[in-house]
């Protein structure tokens, strides 16, 4: 269930109460509120995860404060996401923002630093088509000598600075995050073929402010929609081709992997879990989804599917084995 109250700043007690309910950070259900000038100032909503901006915003006072609705600190929040259907966000540009950069010593390029990261993207509704034929163009780009080729889309993470970084920046940011977990590709494959290891860096990127919405969204960006994660970051951090998840799961089925298993029950089962894969992705692949798999696939209990490897430890060491041959 999702409420959805609307609500403006003439509507007196009504108005007042829904936003009462949104300010409730006891609820569980997800809340969205529309309002006209009502969250601009005096709002104390701490856990507010998007900010949906449907008006142009000509004072940056407003801006700001439209802006801090979403900055607050809560328990569990991370991030939070701007999505701008006007153009607004070019403020963060404006020298106002965050006043005139301080001189430097350094002629070079300000380097993006690692801090929160809340991304956004612009969505001009005043585009011209031929503009947005030409946003979905791909265009190199030259990173630390790595030549990567993305679209040309107009996503912006920003800093807890306020320091917007183009997909440019961005990109330079998480390669130099990334080469502090792996050196090579078999030590990202080691890493993200095993659910566990792949659990701990998924947690350790988190507490760096790298979160899985953002690595998911480096496939829009690398028009990457139906491959891994893995491969995305391969390709960034070692320029290697990417790889579908339907590539993958071919080359697990015509392998001596699945050919192995005498027992078509359990032949049945691995093919069902790369199946799942294969469309949902990596999240079919964590630690704890193996129980809900087996009821997914009909295919018994999980006693009874694990009868047909031996046994439920051996069934969790070929789920895992299973992992080490998709990453191959």
């Amino acid at each position: 269930e999702i409420r959805l109250p609307l609500h403006t700043s003439d509507e007196g007690d009504i108005g007042r109460e829904f936003l009462e309910a949104f300010q409730n950070n006891d609820r569980d259900i997800p809340t969205i509120l529309t309002s006209s000038k009502m969250l601009t100032t005096g709002v104390d909503a701490k856990n507010v995860r998007n900010v949906v901006l449907t008006a142009p915003i000509k004072s940056m006072t407003e801006f700001k404060q439209i802006i801090g609705r979403g900055t607050r600190v809560f328990e569990g929040k991370d991030f939070f996401t701007i999505m701008d259907f006007v153009g607004a966000t070019n403020l963060f540009y404006d020298p106002a923002w965050d006043g005139e950069d301080l001189p430097s010593n350094d002629a070079g390029e300000k380097q993006p630093k690692e801090n929160d990261i809340t991304r956004h993207s612009e969505l001009d509704s005043e585009s011209k088509v031929s503009e947005d034929r030409q946003k979905n163009e791909k265009v190199t780009i030259d990173i630390k000598g790595k030549k990567l080729r993305v679209i040309n889309i107009e996503t912006t993470y920003v800093g807890m600075d306020g320091i917007p970084l183009k997909t440019e920046d961005y990109l330079e940011l998480l390669i130099g995050v990334l080469g502090k977990f792996y050196n090579d590709e078999d030590g990202l494959r080691e890493i993200w073929s095993n659910p566990i290891n792949r659990k701990d860096l998924l947690n350790k990127l988190r507490e760096m402010h790298i979160d899985e919405s953002q690595l998911n969204d480096l496939k829009v960006i690398f028009e990457a929609k139906n491959s891994d994660i893995y491969d995305v970051l391969t390709h960034i951090s070692f320029n290697l081709n990417i790889k579908t998840r339907a590539e993958r799961v071919l080359h697990v089925e015509n392998s001596e992997f699945v050919e192995k298993f005498h027992n078509e029950k359990a032949k049945e089962f691995i093919e069902f879990i790369l199946k799942r894969y294969e469309k949902d992705g990596v999240k079919e692949l964590d630690e704890d989804k193996l129980g809900k798999l087996v009821d997914l696939s009909g295919l018994g209990t999980v006693r009874e599917v694990a009868r047909n490897f031996g046994g439920i430890p051996q069934m969790r060491e070929e789920y895992f084995l299973l992992q080490r041959e998709i990453y191959r």
